[in-house]
């Protein structure tokens, strides 16, 4: 790619976990956005975790297996990332609920880093899909 500072993407992105338990939907969310701060190629600028956990209502399906309330939490990172390559492999890794690119205004990216990105990005959802998984999972 072109050097660091043409190719770096400056990226807010909001993150909301639901679990079945306070304590789990308040940790997992610490974890999450920890493990996205020491990643490679991104240096978290601001990040902010709400301290309220919300009690929601479960869906019909999860009722349905004895779940009958969730526990919600959510919270916010500004991040400047290396390059496009990072933005794809943080955002299908990280699975923002939702996001916005700040910077910059114009992108350019030679044709052989963009075949290598979405490479990459087709092997992640070959890999999800072959998991019968309808949705991102986030480690905890």
């Amino acid at each position: 790619m072109e050097d660091a500072s043409q190719s770096a993407i400056k990226i807010w992105m909001l993150f909301e976990v639901q679990a079945s338990d306070e304590n789990v939907a308040k940790n997992a969310l610490i974890k999450h956005i920890s493990m996205l701060s020491r990643e490679e190629g991104v240096k978290v600028e601001e990040k902010h975790i709400e301290e309220k956990v919300e009690e929601i209502e479960a869906s019909e399906n999860l009722k349905q297996k004895g779940v009958l309330k969730l526990y919600s939490s959510f919270g916010e990172v500004t991040a400047t990332l290396k390059d496009l390559e990072t933005a794809v492999r943080i955002i299908t890794n990280y699975a923002p609920s939702s996001l916005e690119v700040l910077a910059p205004e114009k992108y350019s990216i030679k044709l052989r880093d963009m075949q290598e990105m979405l490479v990459n990005l087709s092997d992640f959802v070959h890999k999800l899909l072959s998991q019968g998984i309808g949705g991102i999972v986030i480690r905890t």
